[in-house]
């Protein structure tokens, strides 16, 4: 039986000319599927889109924040502990978000407000008064 012969794979210009290429051909043509290794290694391919890994912990907490979680998770039809997950991530993020904003003010603060003394006088220096 004649096999046919493979066709040659065209040169892309990019990624999605590539993807809408063997969207609308059939692999067949241009692989021999039967001399494919299985199960390939690939030992120095660096894999840089995995997500991180995820550590295991235990929590202890009031039975009734328990409750509650389940109770809220459920009423929404999601496990608890992704509801969980969620409510962290979403609180972590709050408070970086506050801690850079009273970072950046503190900041300024410092940068705009001074006060020196000099005998006996306090200058506020964001107005050039003059207390005692």
């Amino acid at each position: 039986m004649n096999k046919p012969k493979l066709k040659k794979i065209p040169k892309f210009k990019n990624e999605t000319q590539e993807r809408e290429f063997w969207l609308t051909h059939d692999t067949t043509d241009y692989f021999d599927w039967s001399k494919a290794i299985k199960n390939p290694q690939f030992p120095n391919l660096e894999f840089t889109n995995f997500k991180p890994a995820k550590k295991t912990i235990t929590m202890r907490m009031p039975q009734e924040m328990y409750d509650n979680l389940k109770n809220m998770a459920n009423k929404i039809d999601v496990p608890y502990q992704s509801y969980m997950k969620v409510l962290l991530a979403d609180k972590i993020r709050e408070l970086k978000l506050a801690d850079e904003s009273v970072k950046k003010y503190q900041a300024t603060q410092k940068k705009s407000y001074k006060k020196c003394t000099t005998n006996a006088e306090t200058i506020d220096v964001t107005t050039s008064t003059c207390q005692k």
